[in-house]
């Protein structure tokens, strides 16, 4: 049996035109992989290319025909060490796996009540997921408006819920469509369909190594602290007092360094979701689910945050600027240097890091291949996202301000 196999391509405005994409896209596919046709391709189009996008997808189709063809439009894209936040590009992963199975989906739904319904009933799910009985991993693109990726509170309407219940362990790794917010103004392709609404995926089983990296950017400051009183995402207690007096103490106490953090970026709060394997440990910094603290209620000193909490559960509050984003990557990254250099990998990054959060270009994929590539860059194609979606503590969310990587490797 061969081995996996993985390519890169980047397409640009200044080397091909909008009509050749499909085809130049395909000849440097097939000069990298072969004439045999590759099981899975994946690409993410920018700029003008974005509204070229379903041309693009059954170009590609007609030509190499892939197992599995999944396209998303975006905001900006990453390639191999490049960040191209500016302009248009097209960022493409291409991809033999032999042993490995996949399944192919969309969901979608019409109104709340039937994602409701869709989402509820595990055979009702698995039936529109058509996973196979083992699936590894969940591979998942999402349009913005559409897809109640993670509404939760009393709706309770979550695709990462699901996954979760319905598929428990399975990591799920993927990102929202970033061309646009308003309906209509993404474009999701799947095989040679364009979809203009919900997720689509491919849910990918047999024989594959990959492992999912998850960096939320963001440093633990102060302790940790237990819930108390909580109503959905309204925090009334911790450890038996005010929030708002917790949150003062700890400021208190805080380095003038981290002090300037919360002024510059915001205090941030992280939700323990695994729990301790020891009875004497305390959650560590992988451990934490990270949300905004959105407000505070003046008259009960209430916090009003991100999430959903209940008593019990325990909080640590967290900052974030540039420093800290890439001190985290280089710090969920580094066990990954002592296995084998990955053969190819995807990368969802939000599209608030970048040039914005870093005050220099291509720090998320250059850190990447710094880290882990050996005598050559590690195929790698991503884009911006509008959320990302990955697994933390063993469980599927969706995220902001995070790198979520998936990085693949000869079994």
């Amino acid at each position: 049996m061969q081995s996996p196999s993985f390519a890169s391509v980047l397409i640009t405005p200044d080397l091909v035109d909008h009509a050749n994409a499909g085809a130049v896209l395909s000849d440097r596919v097939t000069t990298a992989l072969g004439p045999e046709p590759v099981d899975l391709l994946i690409w993410f189009a920018s700029g003008t290319y974005a509204q070229a996008s379903e041309a693009l997808g059954a170009d590609i189709a007609a030509r190499l025909a892939p197992r599995v063809q999944l396209g998303a439009t975006a905001h900006a894209v990453l390639h191999d060490e490049r960040e191209l936040e500016r302009g248009s590009a097209i960022s493409v992963l291409a991809a033999r796996l032999p042993g490995a199975t996949f399944a192919p989906f969309h969901l979608h739904a019409q109104h709340l009540s039937e994602w409701a319904t869709l989402i509820s009933d595990e055979n009702l799910f698995r039936e529109a997921l058509g996973a196979p009985a083992d699936p590894r991993m969940f591979l998942l693109l999402a349009d913005p408006a559409t897809a109640p990726l993670d509404l939760g509170g009393e709706l309770g309407i979550s695709i990462m819920r699901a996954l979760n219940d319905f598929y428990p362990g399975v990591p799920a790794i993927g990102g929202v469509a970033s061309n646009g917010v308003e309906p209509n103004s993404n474009r999701l392709l799947l095989n040679n369909t364009a979809v203009r609404s919900g997720v689509i995926g491919v849910a990918i089983g047999g024989d594959i190594d990959v492992e999912i990296v998850t960096s939320q950017g963001c440093r633990p400051i102060g302790g940790i602290y237990t819930v108390t009183a909580a109503h959905e995402n309204l925090v009334a207690g911790l450890d038996g007092e005010r929030p708002i007096q917790v949150v003062q103490a700890m400021v208190d106490g805080l380095s003038p360094e981290d002090r300037r953090l919360l002024q510059i970026g915001g205090l941030y709060v992280g939700r323990a979701v695994r729990a301790p394997q020891l009875s004497d440990e305390t959650p560590g910094r992988g451990d934490f689910l990270i949300r905004g603290v959105l407000g505070v209620d003046s008259r009960t000193g209430a916090l009003m945050i991100g999430d959903i909490t209940e008593p019990g559960d325990q909080l640590q509050f967290h900052v974030r600027d540039g420093d800290t984003a890439l001190e985290d990557l280089e710090l969920c990254l580094a066990p990954q240097a002592f296995s084998d250099t990955p053969a190819g990998a995807l990368v969802f990054t939000c599209n608030g890091r970048g040039q914005a959060m870093f005050g220099q270009p291509h720090t998320d994929a250059m850190t990447i291949q710094s880290l882990l590539a050996a005598d050559a860059p590690i195929p790698l194609a991503g884009f911006f996202c509008a959320g990302e979606i990955a697994p933390i503590g063993g469980r599927n969310f969706l995220h902001t301000h995070t790198a979520s990587i998936a990085l693949f490797r000869v079994p």
